[in-house]
């Protein structure tokens, strides 16, 4: 009779973007009557933008007819250049990579793609998307083609784990545990006063280590403490039981980095002149982007919409409307 070692976990520990569900006050005809700034209604982490044109989709208490969804997260670029971004919607929506206005949708009830570009360069860029669903059956798929490639192909997050200092970060932890039984996971080596949460589990680690048996680790939440800035490696520490009842403990370990705050700020100069904005009714006016050095088209309304469309226009005039995120 020989003794066998268990096999320990295959660990794998994700970054991921964070999409939110926020709260849409009735009346609301545009997105730009969204607060984005709200508290989100709900939340959960994902590895990709990849949603279908089906009911609660989203989210699983998400109203079918009308919602909002905030989206952010961090991107990897390894070869500068020139990247495309492919966006398909049925929605209203605006992305942003580093502050500016990348893509921009906003023909409600069809399914469109809408493709822009942005050059970058090497090293993490920030993203965000702001969606309002007013139709149902909201879909929303983010893709990307760098430089030199034919194929788009869904946008992923920079593995880096970054975290900016006062705020948190969701990571994706799956734990394939083979034929044997999953005991114990804990963490381990976490630094003092961080935030460990998931899915309605909380914990700040006794000297460095918190147990997380039993809690949702595809949406873990880590918060370090204010001001605790630089890399750290926390491992995952699992407890299996074979089939013949051998229990043995192995451990793996993932890396985050807390960096300040960078301030970045959204640009909502949006200007009007291209692509169609709702305003509820069937009405709708044209508008696009406006990057730095460029001057906003002239508006474009016919007669009858002149007074339906001065709200609006106030609120895209450039120099305008900046939301800190």
């Amino acid at each position: 009779v020989g003794d066998v070692a268990v096999p320990p976990a295959a660990v794998t520990v994700s970054t991921s973007f964070h999409v939110e569900q926020i709260a849409v006050a009735d009346g609301v005809l545009g997105i730009l009557g969204v607060d984005f700034g709200s508290d989100p209604l709900g939340d959960f982490y994902t590895e990709t933008i990849d949603f279908p044109s089906t009911p609660f989709s989203f989210f699983d208490v998400a109203s079918t007819d009308v919602f909002a969804t905030r989206v952010t997260g961090r991107i990897q670029v390894d070869d500068p250049g020139n990247y495309e971004f492919r966006l398909t919607s049925g929605d209203t929506v605006v992305m942003w990579i580093d502050g500016d206005p990348v893509v921009i949708n906003a023909v409600e009830g069809l399914a469109t793609v809408q493709i822009g570009a942005c050059n970058m360069g090497a090293g993490e860029h920030e993203i965000v998307i702001h969606h309002l669903d007013l139709n149902g059956d909201a879909e929303m798929t983010l893709e990307w083609r760098g430089p030199g490639e034919t194929d788009f192909s869904l946008v992923t997050p920079s593995p880096a784990g970054t975290i900016e200092d006062d705020d948190d970060a969701g990571f994706i932890v799956d734990i394939d545990t083979g034929t044997s039984a999953l005991l114990t996971v804990k963490l381990t080596d976490v630094p003092d006063n961080w935030v460990i949460s998931s899915d309605g589990n909380a914990g700040i680690p006794a000297g460095g280590e918190l147990d997380v048996t039993g809690w949702d680790l595809s949406q873990l939440t880590i918060a370090p403490a204010s001001g605790d800035l630089g890399p750290a490696t926390i491992n995952v520490e699992t407890t299996l039981q074979a089939p013949d009842g051998e229990v043995e403990t192995s451990s793996s370990s993932f890396d985050v980095n807390v960096v300040p705050e960078n301030g970045i700020v959204l640009d909502l100069d949006l200007g009007l002149g291209g692509l169609p904005l709702p305003l509820g009714l069937g009405v709708q006016l044209a508008a696009q982007p406006v990057f730095p050095g460029e001057v906003p088209a002239e508006p474009a309304v016919d007669e009858p919409l002149e007074m339906a469309a001065q709200p609006l226009a106030a609120q895209l005039d450039p120099g305008g409307v900046q939301v800190l995120f």
